[in-house]
């Protein structure tokens, strides 16, 4: 089963229409469910499934924006247990020299966001710094999100904190709003400002900010 973005960009998720569309013909085609941009999947049979997933890449102009994380591991479902599926999506890539979008994360889970059904994560890439600045930070697989500057933000499982962006979402919380870039939501991208047009991607990341920050990107610790 191939879970993608459905073709969606930006802040938000994709639609059930997108879904619907990107399916058909495939093996998850009349399967999937979709809530404000999440996927909801139904497991067919009770067993051991190998799941792997990454997180979405910052984007940018001047600088490039960096890569997500990837995570691999194997779970025991159970059949009729519905399976929540958060693709992370690409940030915006800003206009002339402005920073990029923060990667959202990827997650997979069953229950309620934030709670204790979280199966895997992955965090998302930085955004591209605006000009004079410097390229994204990679996705990391640890618990606690780091800035550029491998400084952690996020503490386990919640939002970072704003620094020169707003922060990354994370399992727990919001991210953190900086003076002019806002943080991501649960699980929506953080939506650029007056200053900086670039968006963060669904599943978490923040937007860019005009202080020359790339923005963060969501994952487990934002």
């Amino acid at each position: 089963y191939n879970f993608t973005t459905c073709d969606a960009t930006g802040k938000n998720g994709p639609s059930q229409g997108d879904c619907d569309t990107n399916y058909s013909g495939t093996t998850l085609e009349g399967l999937v469910n979709v809530t404000s941009g999440i996927q909801n999947w139904t497991v067919p049979s009770t067993g051991n499934y190998n799941i792997t997933i990454a997180g979405a890449a910052g984007d940018g102009l001047l600088f490039v924006g960096a890569n997500g994380s990837v995570m691999s591991g194997e779970f025991s479902l159970t059949a009729g247990d519905v399976v929540n599926i958060v693709v992370g999506q690409m940030g915006g890539p800003g206009q002339s020299s402005e920073p990029g979008g923060g990667g959202g994360g990827t997650f997979v889970y069953t229950g309620e966001i934030g709670g204790d059904g979280l199966l895997i994560a992955a965090g998302g890439g930085g955004g591209g710094g605006e000009e004079g600045s410097s390229a994204g930070a990679p996705g990391v697989d640890v618990q606690r999100g780091t800035d550029y500057a491998g400084t952690p933000t996020g503490t386990i499982g919640e939002g970072g904190a704003g620094l020169l962006a707003g922060g990354g979402a994370g399992w727990n919380s919001d991210g953190g709003d900086s003076e002019g870039s806002n943080g991501g939501d649960r699980f929506t991208g953080g939506t650029g400002n007056n200053y900086v047009t670039a968006d963060g991607g669904f599943g978490g990341g923040c937007a860019g900010d005009f202080s020359d920050g790339g923005g963060c990107g969501g994952g487990y610790s934002g």
